[in-house]
């Protein structure tokens, strides 16, 4: 793994990308789970860990962490989970429990102090863990795919939950999740990690107007397309052409929002200066809409309304039109893109 990371106190750091990425990886050396080979992992002024022997174990790194699968002592009572921490640093059992009890408290979870992890949710699970983690101070905290454990309806609460949690922790906050979601409600910033590597980084808004690479397009949800731009219209790698509002020359990004491309059955007459034929490849509902995948020159994925699905008959193997303005076309230079920067994030 080569990434340069900084993740800024106060603030909420996602660490996304594809599975084998590097995201676990990452989440361990700064836990101190696994030595690093090469670089180092400083956490406040304090350096934990470097490739010239110095190590600090995971017990005495000033972090929190709230594993996948929350990992409650299931032999110990909620109140002795919490105040864990504390009684791992040597803080008397008397005293570690009644903070334990001041947390629970905070977290509106007094009346489950005594139960067993058996006997709660996967949502009070959750809050346990992360009162768990907190209650120590920590200067970093570490979120494992904290949702990963919950079902649907649980999670947009305890994801409120945590937003709250999190807006009054001073220390640095590193979320692994693989929800772009996640990352929108929750991150201040995203990092984006593949084949060990950053990808890119910034605000949620600033990576998905100007993807990276087809994963980060994916993640966002949106049509990434590369090509060659000469004289407003860019050749792409693909096939096909795309007429453009931007003047810029050279090796280039183009993105389309699939909410702005239009589908007809009929070679339509209007402004659109892009109109292509395709082929419908596959139709998914997706919450209120529905995503259709189109084979053309270019491919595009296209949101729809229901209504307008029906209308149109669209179903896999069907014959369309694809439009879509010029003017709703983002062009970038290709050798500008975050993927091709160096490697480090900076606050």
């Amino acid at each position: 793994m080569d990434a340069d990371i900084e993740a800024p106190p106060g603030q909420v750091t996602a660490i996304v990308g594809p599975n084998g990425s590097g995201k676990s990886t990452l989440l361990r050396a700064v836990a101190g789970l696994a030595p690093i080979d090469r670089g180092s992992i400083r956490i406040g002024d304090c350096v934990v860990d470097d490739a010239d022997g110095t190590f600090i174990g995971a017990e005495d790194r000033s972090i929190g962490m709230v594993f996948q699968d929350y990992l409650l002592f299931p032999h110990m009572t909620v109140r002795d989970n919490v105040a864990f921490g504390l009684r791992a640093r040597g803080v008397r059992t008397r005293a570690a429990r009644a903070r334990a009890d001041e947390s629970l408290h905070e977290f509106g979870l007094v009346e489950l102090a005594a139960r067993r992890p058996s006997q709660i949710s996967g949502g009070q699970a959750q809050r346990i863990a992360l009162a768990r983690a907190l209650i120590t101070h920590p200067d970093a905290l570490l979120l494992d795919e904290p949702f990963a454990a919950l079902d649907a309806g649980t999670r947009a609460a305890t994801r409120a939950d945590l937003s709250r949690r999190l807006s009054d922790f001073t220390g640095a906050t590193l979320l692994v999740t693989h929800e772009p979601l996640e990352a929108l409600v929750l991150a201040d910033r995203v990092v984006v990690l593949e084949e060990g590597r950053v990808a890119q980084a910034g605000t949620m808004a600033e990576v998905a107007a100007r993807p990276a690479s087809a994963y980060v397009a994916a993640l966002m949800g949106v049509n990434l397309l590369r090509g060659s731009a000469h004289d407003g219209r860019v050749t792409l790698r693909g096939g096909g052409e795309l007429i453009v509002a931007s003047t810029i020359k050279g090796e280039v990004f183009a993105t389309i929002r699939p909410s702005a491309v239009t589908a007809h059955r009929q070679r339509p007459e209007g402004s659109a200066r892009n109109a292509w034929p395709a082929r419908v490849r596959t139709v998914e509902e997706i919450g209120d809409r529905v995503r259709v995948s189109f084979d053309g020159q270019p491919d595009l994925l296209v949101d729809l309304t229901a209504a307008s699905v029906a209308s149109l008959a669209l179903a896999p193997g069907a014959r369309c039109w694809l439009t879509v303005k010029a003017t709703e076309i983002d062009v970038y230079p290709a050798a500008s893109s975050p993927e091709s920067a160096e490697h480090v994030i900076r606050p």
